[in-house]
């Protein structure tokens, strides 16, 4: 159907309007009117061409050629105009005198009036703007005059047909019941005609009442008041209005439309116009539907069971769509991205692997290269780019793989088909070096089919001479392969090679990868679309691991230490695992979005000496810090954890105290029982106070392969949540009314406070560090008190 914009009056079929509040669609007539912001043409259309009046009994029909021009916008109604041009007047009426007398739209139309008039007509063409053409017919117009009335002039001569009314000499009559005439040769002899004067029953004992009987009859003009056929063969006529209860055609031929009985517009029954435009409350279609265009406003579509699968707002489901059998076969692709998070919206869930070279970075957002305006986005407000780099030129030809899956296994991979084809792209650019993009196959095991999938390799995209963030800087490449017969998984990667010879460092670039199933005869992708959103991150989701350790440690690969993402392993700020790092590392995420805002390494154990490559920053540093976020930023979450030795120094230049701020608490560090070289952890808010941290944890031991604490947090959509946590004989294992001794390897039992009735032991130290250097040593009958100054003795066996 087509619809176009003009005078709300001058639709002509409704099949109810849009914003009419009930939803459903308006069809209006070619040329109903021009749109509100095309402005009106007020060029004078033509005249109607090949106009020509006839008459019938008591009708004029009227006739155009197809009234088809664009000026004003096309054509609107044709407008006739007409005066009656009396017998006793001897000069045609012009067209001032006329009056219009009809209007009709298309090539035809009718017109009722008198029985026996003559008349005098003209046409016009108006279009969609108003305007008026000059009007056809000449100076006299079209002349055509109705047939004589025989119902009347039957009516006069009725009882009047006497022969003594006539004149004598022209007198000739037979009075017979029967009279016909037959041919002279023939047999049997032919009669035209039989004519009976009283009712007569045939010799098939049918009654024939009185009238003239012909085989056959050739009339050059022909009026009637009534007429009645059993069969009619007639090769052309004019019909004003026709009553059947059947009509049986081969071709039909309307000049303006058809219509049912009771068809009222807009509301009920229905018309066909003869421009091909119909108005019907319903159908009922059995074959195919085939439409350039299907305007589906207020089309609501159901299942055999009457339940409503499209309309109405509702969504069509995934489990009432179902490709075609010959779908594998199509020459279109599916634009079914199969990468999970390509968006990466929030989280770039991309790994690295296959790493040939050192110097490789981790893949990151582009937007953390400010040197090229990397930005944010490329190809939309959600869509975000990302780049790997490497330092130097390497050994290898191949520097690293991207898994733009998330991983290289199976559970990052998607289920392949086989025998289908699949195509991989990407939107890649590089900065001195050459790029790649590939996919695979792999079986129910999880092992790579030899030989599958296809790797377009070597690639040179254009130089990258606009920021990161311009989709001009890039180019989408793709590769296409079949999935084997045994296949069960399909994954597709990005592939970064060596940097160039004499370049210092490298770039590859990488946005919106697409893998999607395809036509065996597809060429090229889709238009890319966003994969599935399945990744925790992506939902604002973040599985953190916060871990620390004592010196002896050995985590799997060294890469335990810090705050980590257990999805990417990658670290959330500095990580304490760095060569040279020892002590503290401090990471604070903002409290609402969850990133990083800062993030150092302190060397306690040195107090700020350059030992081993440390940065150089020590206690005191690390007090400022931590006193400037609770200063600045309240409520952000500081995570805290220890590598090697963070026991020595650890209450000197304000650091007990900005910890404290930070919720850490005096049971667990400021204990006298804080192990040499044993393992820490807190997650606290700036400012939340003494005691009052989320997780706080001290291992038990110091310097041996139990000194480490381990805790697993979950960030969900700004909210931050321990689970489980986890250390061999860690002291925050035990409640807290039960944390006040421990039990030492070496034998010896540290006692925080205790109130004892009775004690027998052959040596009694108190100390910080446990021992006589600086405290009270008991020994026999002598109490020694040992301070800075000297030693005093006193002789208990003495008092009294």
């Amino acid at each position: 159907m087509r619809g176009y914009a003009g005078n709300p009056g001058n639709k002509v079929l409704t099949v109810a309007s849009p914003g009419d509040g009930d939803g459903s669609t308006t069809v209006v007539m070619p040329g109903g009117g021009s749109s509100s912001s095309d402005p009106p043409d007020y060029t004078r259309p033509p005249s109607p061409a090949a106009f020509a009046a006839s008459a019938g009994l008591d009708f004029l029909f009227f006739e155009t050629e197809s009234p088809v021009f664009s000026v004003g916008h096309g054509y609107a109604r044709t407008k006739i105009y007409g005066v009656k041009w009396p017998t006793d007047q001897l000069d045609a009426p012009t067209r001032g005198n006329a009056v219009l007398i009809h209007e009709f739209v298309g090539k035809v139309g009718s017109a009722p009036v008198d029985p026996g008039t003559r008349w005098c007509v003209w046409a016009t063409w108006t279009s969609a703007d108003g305007v008026e053409s000059d009007p056809a017919g000449g100076t006299n117009g079209q002349v055509a005059t109705t047939g004589q009335d025989v119902t009347r002039l039957l009516s006069v001569l009725q009882g009047k047909l006497r022969n003594e009314q006539l004149d004598p000499a022209s007198n000739f009559r037979f009075k017979a019941n029967l009279f016909t005439i037959e041919s002279i040769g023939g047999a049997p002899a032919a009669s035209p005609f039989t004519v009976l004067t009283t009712p007569t029953m045939s010799a098939a004992g049918e009654l024939l009442p009185a009238g003239v009987y012909m085989e056959g009859a050739y009339i050059k003009g022909l009026e009637a008041a009534l007429g009645r056929f059993r069969q009619a063969f007639i090769t052309n006529a004019m019909i004003v209005s026709v009553s059947a209860s059947r009509i049986t055609s081969g071709v039909m031929v309307v000049g303006s439309y058809i219509q049912s009985s009771d068809y009222v517009p807009g509301v009920q029954g229905w018309r066909i116009h003869s421009g091909g435009i119909i108005e019907i409350d319903a159908a009922w279609v059995r074959g195919l539907i085939k439409a350039n265009q299907i305007d589906t406003r207020g089309m609501i579509l159901r299942d055999e069971d009457g339940r409503v699968l499209l309309g109405g707002g509702n969504l069509l489901s995934a489990a009432d769509i179902q490709a075609s059998a010959d779908w594998l076969n199509s020459s279109i692709g599916s634009a079914v991205n199969l990468v999970p998070n390509s968006d990466y919206s929030t989280v770039l869930t991309v790994a690295a692997g296959n790493i040939g070279n050192a110097g490789v970075t981790n893949p990151a957002y582009a937007s953390s290269i400010p040197q090229w305006n990397g930005g944010n986005y490329v190809l939309s407000g959600s869509t975000r780019n990302g780049f790997v780099s490497q330092v130097g030129v390497g050994q290898s030809d191949v520097s690293c793989d991207l898994y733009v899956m998330g991983g290289w296994d199976t559970s990052h991979s998607a289920a392949a088909t086989p025998g289908k084809k699949y195509i991989a792209s990407c939107y890649l650019t590089s900065h001195r070096c050459q790029v790649g993009i590939g996919l695979q196959f792999f079986d129910t095991a999880g092992a790579y089919i030899p030989g599958s999938g296809a790797l377009l390799g070597y690639q040179t995209p254009a130089t990258l001479g606009g920021p990161a963030n311009s989709l001009g800087a890039y180019q989408r490449m793709y590769v296409a392969a079949d999935a084997p017969g045994n296949a069960a998984y399909v994954r597709m990667y990005l592939r970064k090679y060596n940097t160039f010879a004499g370049q210092a460092d490298s770039y590859l670039f990488f946005a919106a990868p697409m893998l999607e199933p395809v036509g065996t005869t597809t060429t090229a992708p889709s238009d890319y679309s966003p994969g599935p959103i399945t990744d925790n991150r992506q939902l604002g989701i973040r599985r953190l691991v916060l871990q620390s350790a004592g010196y002896g440690v050995n985590f799997p690969g060294n890469l335990g230490l810090g705050l980590r993402d257990r999805d990417t392993g990658q670290f959330l700020g500095y990580a304490p695992a760095n060569p040279g790092i020892r002590s503290y590392t401090l990471v604070e995420l903002d409290r609402v979005t969850g990133q990083t805002v800062f993030s150092r390494s302190y060397d306690v154990y040195g107090n700020g000496a350059a030992d081993g490559g440390a940065p150089g920053l020590g206690a005191a540093q690390a007090a400022s810090d931590l006193n400037y976020i609770c200063d600045n930023r309240p409520g952000n979450w500081c995570f805290i954890s220890t590598s090697d030795e963070p026991q020595s120094n650890r209450g000197s230049a304000g650091l007990a105290d900005a910890l404290y701020r930070c919720g850490a608490s005096e049971a667990k560090f400021g204990s006298p029982n804080f192990p040499n070289r044993g393992a820490y952890l807190l997650v606290g808010q700036a400012g939340c106070g003494k005691g009052k941290a989320l997780v706080e944890m001290l291992s038990s031991t110091g310097g041996d392969a139990t000194a480490w604490v381990s805790v697993d947090l979950t960030w969900n959509n700004g909210a931050l949540s321990a689970g489980s946590t986890s250390a061999p004989a860690s002291i925050s294992d035990y409640p807290l009314d039960q944390q006040k001794w421990d039990v030492l390897m070496n034998g010896r039992t540290l006692i925080r406070a205790a109130h004892i009735q009775s004690l027998s032991a052959g040596l009694i130290s108190t100390g910080i560090n446990g021992g006589a250097a600086d405290g009270i040593q008991v020994a026999g009958n002598k109490l020694s008190v040992y301070t800075d100054l000297g030693a005093a003795i006193i002789d208990l066996g003495k008092l009294s």
